[in-house]
């Protein structure tokens, strides 16, 4: 792996993520004997204002975690605005997204070098296993995800002292611990929405 890549796995600073205009998310910096947390809040732009959506996704993950589901990020802290709304969401670490796993993690075994731990069929198996075991949970409740994809879906890795520079190191993969995030744009069954949801065919992904 090039240096760049270990950061953006197992960094221990603080990183702006790249996404959309419409969100703005940090990993931050890892606190010695605290868990890795992501501060993430929806901004106003141009074209709309998405402030709303970070509010939605607090009461969606509140419903879940409420009601006992674990496949989910668990909240750290949230902060409001004089309204009472939601504005800047914290939550702990979930684990590696499934595109890093895929596309930024190769891995040996046995003498042979993978692209990534799905080459083997037994990964890739308890990966679809897991994701279909997430989403009864959660229908389970009447949400349904209607972004899933490989960076929202996450796998925590053990041990969580991983060094990815110590030969020695054995690297896991934490399939019962899968985790779904990204809940704003979900729709929940016989919750009216006030606004659209702002997403469609992604044209430019495969």
């Amino acid at each position: 792996m090039k240096p760049e890549k270990i950061e953006r796995v197992f960094g221990r600073g603080r990183v702006k993520m790249l996404t959309g205009d419409h969100v703005e998310v940090f990993r931050e910096a890892l606190v010695p004997g605290e868990r890795r947390r992501y501060t993430k809040r929806f901004l106003e732009t141009g074209d709309a204002d998405f402030r709303h959506w970070t509010d939605r996704e607090w009461r969606i993950l509140a419903r879940l975690i409420g009601h006992g589901v674990r496949c989910v990020a668990n909240v750290a802290q949230y902060h409001g605005d004089a309204e009472g709304s939601v504005r800047q969401l914290q939550t702990y670490d979930a684990g590696i997204s499934v595109d890093q796993w895929a596309t930024l993690l190769p891995v040996s075994r046995n003498g042979a070098t993978h692209r990534h731990v799905f080459e083997d069929c037994a990964h890739w198996w308890a990966l679809a296993h897991h994701c279909l075991a997430a989403l009864d949970e959660i229908h389970a409740l009447q949400v349904v995800h209607l972004d899933l994809k490989a960076d929202n879906i996450c796998i925590p890795l053990s041990p969580a002292s991983f060094d990815p520079d110590a030969t020695s190191d054995r690297l896991n993969v934490v399939f019962d611990r899968l985790a779904l995030i990204d809940f704003a744009f979900s729709l929940v069954s016989r919750d009216k929405l006030t606004t659209a949801l702002p997403i469609g065919w992604q044209r430019d992904s495969d």
